[in-house]
């Protein structure tokens, strides 16, 4: 039943005043209890319930009829009230010093004999409100199902109530055919509960979010029907607004449309394509009949639908992300900007892009044509060109006949690119494994051993580490090589906010390392470096002092 039909049935149900048992059944995730405190809850604005008192109990890990009892009496609560029950009358006042001696004789071994009376006497005065079971399949094994019915049954032919039963049908095992004999004794109806994706997503979708409508395509073309997925989804794409919401909005377009699916991978395995295989994907091999992954051809029919290529640069550290349960605040921060940049450059030439585009949409037998225009594109737009795409660019003019263009827009990409040399260090690049032409790695490995050691300016590396709350190898090896000497020289250099992120973050690497680590090596030079300042003038030595505060 569509969620529009299941809604519809919910609120009659809930209008009505007459006793009676509503089923509702559907798998794990689907969305049962969050729908069915949904349409309470608007039903309660509107004033469409026709009793006034609501409990909710979960049977998970109930293990007799008693404990079920006390939960029912125990969580009950004026309808529409989120804070508990009230003292609005003596009848209310009256349960509440019940159950409050109820709760009081558990914990009073004198008492404890009076417990159960107490539960009996507070159940007997229970009548004519609504009461939602849950979990049923998944109660103690102290607890069958056939006596939960009976509780039910109970409920509404002596206390007039009104009971709605929300259960995951397919998990009830070796019960379901029992279940089935007794529950058309005991229900008045039963629903069914399967949302359509397009449904589930207007459901589990928060619509106030600046994201609601991208998010609720992406889950819908997936064909989520799990609301539980979906709200894990919307979780990390909150967090992805407030890490890069601040960038060029196309890039949290991405951001959102790749982590959708990475999630769907993670939290649905059963059904969606494997973290695995989506990072190994490459819809240009698999189309062009290369190396591609080899897997269920409907997972590639999914991913061209969702279109969806393949995991870049900025993907990465999203993926990443999403498989450990949160994300690099740094490396994602630092990866959004570098794709601001990028598409920046595409802007200003969206040539190359174009070029790709020619070969992608047509079977028309123009390979001169793609193969000329995209030459004179790769050397206007190298700028906004990956290593990545250089090795596939690369490997289409050999494959269509010109090894020799292929070659020589290789040497034009290293020898005009200007990078810093871990920029050409194979393997440090994420998708190192990937790059396969020769070319690329024979000419990328030239350019990185040609430059020699990385040169940076030392000021210039801390107050980036202090701003971006991260560090790559390269840097902590590079400071790790300054002496006392140097550090004294660029601290007495550095003014104003420089001079304090600078200071700051050398001292902090005492405390990022093992003893004899490079982290540590850093942060005692640098304190050898401050305490030379301090010894110069009683200022620099309250100067000193209250930078080492701050460390």
């Amino acid at each position: 039943m569509s969620i529009k039909l299941a809604s519809a049935e919910i609120s009659r149900f809930l209008a009505s005043s007459d006793p009676e048992v509503l089923c509702i059944r559907g798998r794990w995730g689907v969305g049962k209890t969050f729908a069915w405190n949904h349409y309470l809850d608007i039903a309660a604005k509107m004033n469409a319930v026709s009793v006034a008192r609501y409990s909710y109990v979960s049977l998970f890990g109930q293990n007799s009829l008693s404990d079920v009892r006390s939960a029912i009496v125990e969580n009950t609560v004026p309808v529409g009230d989120k804070n508990g029950p009230n003292m609005d009358s003596l009848g209310k006042m009256a349960e509440q010093g019940a159950r409050g001696l109820a709760k009081l004789a558990k914990l009073i071994p004198q008492a404890k004999d009076y417990a159960p009376l107490g539960e009996r006497l507070m159940f007997a005065m229970l009548k004519e409100q609504i009461i939602c079971i849950d979990d049923l399949e998944r109660a103690g094994t102290g607890l069958s199902k056939i006596d939960v019915l009976g509780l039910i049954s109970e409920l509404k032919e002596q206390k007039r109530c009104k009971v709605v039963l929300l259960l995951n049908y397919e998990e009830l095992g070796a019960d379901q055919s029992s279940f089935d004999a007794q529950i058309e004794k005991v229900a008045d109806t039963v629903i069914s509960f399967d949302p359509t994706p397009e449904e589930a997503a207007d459901v589990g979708v928060d619509p106030t979010t600046s994201f609601a409508g991208d998010l609720s395509k992406h889950c819908a073309l997936l064909r989520i029907t799990n609301i539980r997925v979906i709200k894990r989804i919307e979780r990390h794409a909150r967090r992805l607004e407030i890490l890069i919401g601040d960038r060029d909005a196309r890039v949290l377009k991405q951001a959102i449309h790749s982590m959708t699916l990475f999630a769907y991978a993670k939290y649905q395995p059963n059904i969606a394509p494997s973290l695995a295989f989506i990072r190994k994907y490459n819809q240009v091999e698999d189309i062009a009949g290369g190396e591609g992954p080899v897997s269920d051809p409907a997972w590639r029919g999914l991913l061209t639908d969702y279109e969806f290529g393949r995991v870049d640069e900025f993907d990465l550290p999203i993926l990443d992300g999403v498989e450990r349960g949160y994300f690099d605040e740094v490396v994602l921060r630092e990866k959004g900007q570098a794709k601001e940049a990028q598409l920046q450059l595409e802007d200003q030439d969206s040539s190359f892009s174009q070029a790709w585009r020619r070969y992608h949409d047509s079977f028309d037998d123009d390979a001169e044509a793609v193969l000329d225009e995209t030459y004179a594109a790769f050397k206007s737009s190298i700028a906004a060109i990956s290593p990545l795409n250089v090795d596939g660019t690369a490997r289409l003019f050999k494959d269509l006949g010109r090894p020799e263009q292929s070659r020589e827009l290789v040497e034009y990409y290293v020898a005009n690119r200007n990078e810093r040399r871990d920029f050409w260090n194979i393997q440090e690049y994420p998708f190192g494994g990937d790059l396969r032409d020769p070319d690329v790695l024979a000419l990328f490995a030239q350019r990185y051993a040609a430059m020699g050691p990385e040169q940076y300016d030392a000021g210039e590396l801390l107050v980036q580490i202090s701003r971006n709350r991260g560090w790559s190898e390269s840097y902590v090896a590079y400071l790790a090589t300054l002496s006392a000497d140097d550090y004294y020289n660029l601290f007495k250099a550095l003014r104003g906010d420089d001079l304090d992120r600078a200071t700051r973050e050398a001292l902090r690497f005492r405390h990022r390392g093992p003893v004899g680590s490079p982290e540590q090596t850093i942060g005692i030079r640098a304190d050898e470096a401050l305490e030379r300042i301090a010894a110069e003038s009683a200022i620099n030595a309250r100067r000193v002092q209250h930078r080492r505060s701050q460390a």
